[in-house]
């Protein structure tokens, strides 16, 4: 699938400015879910992994504050600027703006307008709202903007609902097989690696991720796959398989020393 080299926020037009990667969600999932609920859009239902890999958000949509010398982000950066979505959008400054006539005076006390055309409204509550030159240019698309997102967001909510089923009967039926005495009868028959395994998954993959405890027995045949391939051990926890952490084989390879 190839990167789109546009700017993944609803509405925005621009195609000059810089874009940004996302955070990477298996190492800043909070900000990384900042981002997504801040733009909102049909991002909202995709997969981590492809909103990583294939979307990016332009340079307008971030405060200046968040800006580098070299036009790239602070670590700390999150989009608040420009944005469409219900949660940045307040109605009422919206109509008031659309509402003003075409040629009444800008008030020097209250606006401040750059040479790039970008216009900074600030209100008697200290709520700023900044609108892009592209975006503020056509009434209709700033009246309409909410409404569109609310039906976007109803068709989000409605996909990850089903998801949200649809991951809780499978969740079910695993702890089931997981407590089933006779699936635990027949794994016991076993003594190999590959039934330390599978044992090993049905038992803690209905643990929470802290408490999950490993035996000895387990700690080494995990071990015994960490030396197979770093990589591919790594391949195996990111993709769902419960496995000691490469920070608990050190610590049991130290104890055995």
């Amino acid at each position: 699938m190839a990167l789109e080299r546009k700017c993944c926020v609803p509405n925005c037009v621009l195609d000059t400015e810089i874009l940004h990667k996302f955070p990477n969600p298996n190492k800043d999932i909070d900000r990384f879910r900042t981002w997504i609920y801040n733009i909102g859009g049909d991002i909202l239902a995709k997969d981590n992994e492809y909103i990583y890999k294939y979307r990016r958000v332009c340079h307008i949509h971030f405060e200046a504050k968040y800006h580098t010398r070299s036009k790239m982000l602070s670590p700390n950066a999150v989009p608040r600027l420009n944005l469409t979505s219900i949660s940045f959008v307040e109605k009422d400054p919206l109509l008031d703006i659309t509402n003003q006539p075409a040629n009444s005076p800008v008030d020097p006390a209250t606006s401040d307008v750059s040479h790039s055309g970008e216009c900074t409204i600030t209100e008697t509550t200290n709520q700023t709202l900044c609108i892009a030159p592209a975006m503020a240019s056509t009434t209709a698309t700033i009246k309409q903007s909410p409404r569109k997102n609310e039906q976007q967001m109803l068709k989000t909510m409605k996909k990850l609902q089903k998801l949200n089923t649809l991951y809780k009967q499978r969740l079910k039926k695993e702890k089931n097989l997981a407590t089933n005495t006779s699936f635990q009868k027949t794994l016991n028959k076993f003594k190999t690696l590959g039934a330390i395994f599978t044992k090993m998954q049905f038992r803690e993959v209905i643990k929470p991720k802290m408490g999950r405890r490993f035996t000895k027995e387990e700690k080494i045949m995990a071990m015994n796959l960490y030396k197979l391939g770093p990589e591919v051990y790594r391949w195996l926890i990111k993709n769902g398989f419960v496995l000691p952490s490469p920070i608990t084989l050190s610590r049991l390879l130290t104890n055995l020393k």
